[in-house]
């Protein structure tokens, strides 16, 4: 497992949360970021890696106040992640990340029982979900979203999706070299309009119904070393904005992703 490659974003996560503790955002100083969550390349296997839109509404247990007194100054997001202490203390948030991404995942891959719900409080410890835009919000913004992306767009924009991808190639499994991406594909072309030319479609596949899940596969051409040879699958359905689709593994099938 080649975690080296990963070091670099994980220090920058780290240092966006520290910042945060110490100095504080504006406007977008309500919540501790979350801009990763999941596996922490500790020798857990990974089976996927997902770029979500953003964290949802934050709560009380992720207000500075709390974070700092639960976890002192001294706080390290990647440290606090591999070492469970972050989802015990957000086991609402760790239960979601649980049973909305990874479980659907596994099941659709196999590896777990289609019945199967984790009730318990368990870090998803072989799915990493990334933040296309690590900032809570009850409704997203997508103009808020490309603001803070253009204030640096090499450290915030391509941050996330070059993340992905280089994460993408250490899976174990049929998901090796794929980024899933739970955005509606109409989204993710508002939000990356700038990248256009340099999105290349691979595959479309269509809802037969409204609550069914669509899918477009597309590639990154001629742009950061770290993106060729991924493929990135956004996604989606219209039966529910959070969730991935009931028939994941048909879409997985469909994308030749397994047989």
């Amino acid at each position: 497992m080649d975690c080296p490659t990963l070091a670099s974003y994980f220090r920058h996560y780290d240092t966006l949360v520290s910042d945060w503790l110490s100095e504080g955002f504006s406007p977008r100083d309500d919540y501790m970021p979350e801009p990763w969550w999941g596996w922490s390349c500790n020798g857990k296997p990974l089976q996927a890696v997902v770029i979500n839109l953003n964290p949802g509404e934050g709560g009380e247990l992720q207000s500075r106040r709390c974070i700092r007194c639960v976890f002192g100054p001294d706080f390290h997001y990647r440290e606090t992640m591999a070492n469970g202490t972050l989802a015990v203390h957000l086991p609402d948030t760790a239960r979601w990340h649980r049973n909305k991404r990874e479980l659907p995942i596994l099941k659709a891959l196999g590896l777990v029982d289609a019945r199967h719900r984790d009730k318990t409080v368990t870090l998803p410890e072989n799915t990493l979900c990334i933040e296309a835009y690590p900032f809570h919000s009850k409704t997203f913004n997508d103009s808020q979203a490309k603001e803070y992306w253009l204030e640096n767009p090499e450290t915030n924009f391509w941050k996330f999706i070059s993340f992905a991808a280089v994460a993408s190639k250490l899976v174990d499994g049929a998901l090796n070299g794929i980024v899933l991406v739970r955005i509606s594909w109409s989204r993710w072309e508002k939000l990356t309009e700038d990248l256009r030319p340099d999105m290349e479609i691979k595959r479309e596949i269509p809802a037969t119904d409204r609550n069914r899940g669509r899918a477009v596969e597309f590639s990154f051409k001629d742009k950061h070393e770290a993106l060729q040879g991924v493929r990135f699958v956004c996604v989606w359905s219209g039966g529910g904005r959070n969730n991935f689709p009931s028939d994941l593994k048909d879409i997985f099938q469909q994308s030749e992703i397994i047989k």
